[in-house]
């Protein structure tokens, strides 16, 4: 990420250097999602796959929930993969192929939680 948008997202989010430099993709976006859309939007764009929830409407509505929240949503794992959202039944060449790139995989729990929707 390029310095000027790094100190932009610590100024926003409030975040000491030491303590941004000290987190993960995953908790760096938690942190900017807590901020409002236009901020949101304007510093970081993760790509994200899900995985594991079926060809159905599940999986639809959690692609959309994604895209409102300003995620950019792949349908398979890429070199650019930000995180990769595992469902009950993964399908493992996506967690091999995540893997291997080094993606971060994250819960439905973490990812619901990050956009702000609490899990039932």
């Amino acid at each position: 990420m390029p310095e000027s948008r790094a100190r932009a997202i610590m100024v926003e989010t409030g975040l000491a250097e030491e303590e941004y430099s000290d987190l993960s993709e995953w908790e760096l976006w938690e942190a900017i999602c807590k901020l409002p859309g236009s901020f949101r939007q304007q510093f970081y764009a993760p790509e994200i796959c899900f995985t594991g929830f079926g060809r159905g409407k599940e999986k639809a509505m959690l692609q959309e929930i994604a895209r409102m929240n300003g995620y950019i949503v792949r349908s398979d794992v890429t070199n650019g993969l930000t995180f990769l959202c595992c469902g009950p039944e993964p399908g493992p060449a996506k967690i091999e192929k995540a893997e291997f790139r080094g993606v971060e995989m994250i819960s439905l729990e973490s990812f619901l939680g990050a956009v702000g929707i609490p899990m039932p």
